[in-house]
């Protein structure tokens, strides 16, 4: 009970100091959630990069193996139209996992590159080390293009380079 001649004061709103902190929590938690957007946008993206730059280490030295060999690719690269090979260490079982370009069924084994030309088999970051590398090779005989691709792609349409 009150003490006579006191009445119970209304609370009709906030106190400026409640305000500031309800203020500053909903800007703090924004803030919160467009570094971790922002984070996860430059982790899809230096995965492309790693992505695209494996791809040019696969061409490159693919190139490099034709310049030692009079010009010739490595004989397990086989040609035509949508005859793309999946890149694979031998034994490996491929199949048409590929999501950007569709993909033979058989393996292309590169390990004739290693470690002259390529210190390893390149592994996309999706890919487990225990299935295929995640990369293709296309080569279209009359046009005598090679064309290296990844499977996959997170912000890119498409990853691959051609020669």
């Amino acid at each position: 009970m009150l003490p006579p001649g006191r009445r119970l004061k209304s609370l009709k709103g906030m106190i400026p100091l409640e305000l500031l902190f309800s203020v500053c929590l909903i800007g703090g938690l924004l803030l919160l959630a467009a570094i971790l957007i922002e984070k996860s946008l430059a982790v899809q993206n230096s995965r492309d990069l790693l992505r695209f730059n494996q791809v040019q280490v696969i061409l490159g030295s693919i190139l490099e193996y034709q310049i030692d060999h009079a010009g010739a690719l490595p004989a397990q690269i086989v040609s035509g139209v949508g005859t793309a090979q999946m890149i694979a260490l031998p034994g490996e079982v491929c199949t048409n996992i590929c999501e950007n370009h569709p993909v033979l069924a058989e393996c292309l084994d590169l390990s004739a590159l290693v470690p002259r030309y390529l210190a390893a088999i390149p592994q996309d970051p999706f890919f487990t080390k225990l299935g295929p590398s995640g990369y293709y090779i296309h080569r279209e005989h009359d046009q005598g293009v090679l064309t290296v691709g990844a499977c996959e792609s997170e912000i890119h349409a498409v990853i691959e380079s051609s020669r």
